[in-house]
């Protein structure tokens, strides 16, 4: 048997709450009533309604405060939620409207009116619920196989050459051993980078960044020369890729407030996506830094394979890894959304632009500092 939907109806007009109870019980709802904002508070700490409507002017707690109060609690802030009001004051509705109400009706209405927007709303939200769990179904499965598989390849790189140096005779050749260390070391390597950037994650949602920048953070010059540090930092990577780094700086760069260490890392990402997905050898990644207006901007441009347009409004997605399946991929899938947590965190952010098959352009820029 179907569940039967609970709406909650707050409204203070007696004659009115219980008609408007009657009506939906026989339509199949399930009604809860209140009399006050004060009471529906009371009523949501113990269910959780599928639709509520409430009417304004009401004796201890208003609608609007009601309103304010459901949609600043998580658990109940995608609850959608009708006003019901015996106003018709144009700045009444336009005051509903911009505070998130999903419908405004004026009475004396019509109940046939009430049970088309109820109907209208349930049936509207329960189709985003059901499209956010598949995504969120989705999205965890990938989240599994990626963790599944940045930690088992790690561990068997260890495992692996742990149990052949311990089974290992005296007669191993140092040409054996070297390779016996350097496969210990890349999977440990890995293992560190995976807890780095679940750390990361932690430290831009708890604001530990955003504190440090306040606290440490300096307007300084020579941020020309923190971006060819990092760039070399990468040439390595780069050549074994077959792919060519250039940098382009158009000095004098005015000084901006940043933590060197933080704008390593943002810039070190976007640097680190270009290479890795540079595919054809003698490919270009030009890192192009330059003063725009108030801006101290970064282009980290490649000829790379590029993104689908449908792709980019989720680039910055945390966990979020572009046809994983087609194209082998280190990582967990936030690098992109830690880079630009960071340039965020300096008062900057970071856009992209791409083609498929054509490459990619992706754009940090920090604000020059107040004291330039």
């Amino acid at each position: 048997m179907e569940e039967r939907a609970v709406i909650l109806l707050v409204e203070d007009d007696t004659a009115l709450l219980d008609g408007m109870s009657d009506t939906l019980e026989m339509q199949g709802y399930k009604t809860v009533q209140a009399s006050n904002g004060r009471e529906g508070l009371a009523v949501l700490e113990e269910l959780r309604p599928d639709l509520i409507i409430s009417d304004i002017m009401m004796p201890e707690m208003d609608g609007y405060a009601f309103h304010k109060e459901v949609i600043g609690n998580a658990l109940t802030a995608t609850i959608p939620f009708i006003f019901l009001t015996a106003k018709s004051d144009q700045a009444d509705v336009i005051r509903g409207l911009r505070e998130g109400v999903d419908a405004y009706l004026t009475k004396p209405f019509d109940l046939e009116e009430l049970l088309i927007h109820v109907q209208n709303k349930l049936s509207r939200f329960a189709t985003i619920r059901k499209q956010a769990l598949a995504q969120l179904e989705e999205l965890q499965l990938q989240i599994v196989n990626m963790f599944s598989h940045e930690l088992r390849t790690p561990l068997t790189y260890i495992q692996g050459y742990t149990d052949l140096l311990a089974s290992s005779s005296a007669s191993t050749t140092s040409e054996e051993m070297e390779m016996f260390l350097r496969g210990l070391q890349s999977g440990s390597r890995r293992l560190n980078r995976l807890i780095d950037s679940l750390l990361s994650l932690v430290h831009l949602d708890t604001q530990v960044f955003q504190r440090e920048f306040e606290d440490f953070a300096e307007a300084a010059p020579g941020i020309g020369r923190l971006v060819n540090e990092v760039v070399q930092s990468y040439r390595s990577d780069a050549a074994a890729r077959g792919a060519q780094l250039q940098v382009e700086i158009k000095d004098p760069l005015p000084p901006v407030r940043r933590l060197d260490e933080l704008f390593a890392r943002a810039l070190g990402c976007l640097v680190d996506n270009a290479v890795k997905f540079s595919r054809t050898p003698g490919c270009q990644v030009l890192i192009h830094a330059y003063q725009s207006e108030d801006r101290v901007v970064i282009d980290v441009v490649d000829e790379g394979i590029g993104i689908a347009a449908a792709d980019l409004p989720h680039i910055f997605e945390r966990f979020r890894q572009i046809d994983r399946d087609r194209h082998e991929q280190a990582g967990i899938g936030v690098g992109l959304a830690i880079a630009r947590g960071l340039a965020r965190v300096h008062g900057g952010d970071i856009t992209v632009e791409s083609r498929l098959g054509r490459g990619s352009k992706f754009t940090l820029w920090l604000p020059v500092a107040e004291e330039a």
